[in-house]
């Protein structure tokens, strides 16, 4: 499909706007199921592929969504192959007056699926991370960039110090279902230099150099938890009033 594709814009054709096989892969499915049988994960994950081939990310989404109404096990290759299909419409040739809105809509999707996985639970493989991260360069979303970061690598660019917010509120929230505290949020995803010269290259790309700077020197020298903590003043009090709970303790902080 990659090369039929590639062979009809060497040519100068016109791009379909949907998968040419669409159709057929609907009525298979819908074949299976009236025949009383549920199709199978692997049957979506061939489609997916298939779809990601060729950048068909709006029919790569209905499927997630079909897959998910069915109840059928999601993992992080159904996300990826999603990711991967806004990643390939990305590359493709567009008219430049809609270029913009379609890097918006790429976003905003790549935005949605990673509050997903976090949401249910999904392991955040290296490869999502990276293909996402193509994406987000073509957007230069640093909130969905930032939001990734807290997610895939339990790092908050704000304050690299400290665990993300999002383990607070998912900690308060399990120990209000009963759950016993501390809460030991899921492992991270190795901090490697070439993840490190991501963040610097994003940063410095959206211009955020004063956050580039402090996240190198954090990140690349975390302090240690003796020396994060702040030493007791006379004005513990009016801080802890201005900038609410500042205890670190809440989740484990673990350095990159």
């Amino acid at each position: 499909m990659r090369a039929w594709y590639a062979r009809r814009l060497a040519e100068g054709k016109r791009l379909p706007a949907a998968h040419v096989n669409e159709t057929r892969f609907r009525s298979i499915i819908y074949n299976i199921r009236a025949a009383g049988y549920t199709p199978d994960i692997d049957d979506y994950h061939h489609i997916l592929r298939h779809f990601a081939a060729v950048g068909y990310h709006f029919g790569a989404l209905h499927v997630l969504r079909e897959v998910t109404h069915l109840g059928l096990p999601r993992s992080p290759k159904t996300y990826g192959l999603c990711l991967m299909a806004i990643c390939r419409r990305l590359s493709l040739p567009c008219k430049r007056v809609v270029r913009d809105d379609i890097i918006q809509d790429a976003s905003e999707q790549c935005a949605r699926l990673l509050k997903d996985m976090w949401q249910d639970g999904i392991p955040v493989t290296v490869i999502n991370v990276d293909i996402a991260t193509r994406i987000l360069k073509h957007s230069m979303d640093l909130e969905v960039f930032e939001r990734m970061m807290r997610v895939a690598y339990a790092i908050d660019l704000a304050y690299p110090d400290r665990p993300p917010i999002e383990l607070w509120d998912r900690s308060q929230s399990e120990a209000s279902d009963g759950a016993a505290l501390p809460l030991h949020p899921p492992s991270p995803l190795p901090f490697t230099t070439s993840t490190l010269n991501t963040v610097v290259d994003f940063l410095g790309s959206v211009g955020e150099i004063s956050k580039l700077v402090q996240a190198f020197e954090v990140l690349t020298t975390p302090l240690s938890s003796s020396s994060s903590a702040a030493p007791s003043s006379t004005y513990e009090d009016d801080e802890d009033d201005d900038f609410g709970d500042s205890n670190p303790s809440v989740v484990p902080y673990i350095p990159p």
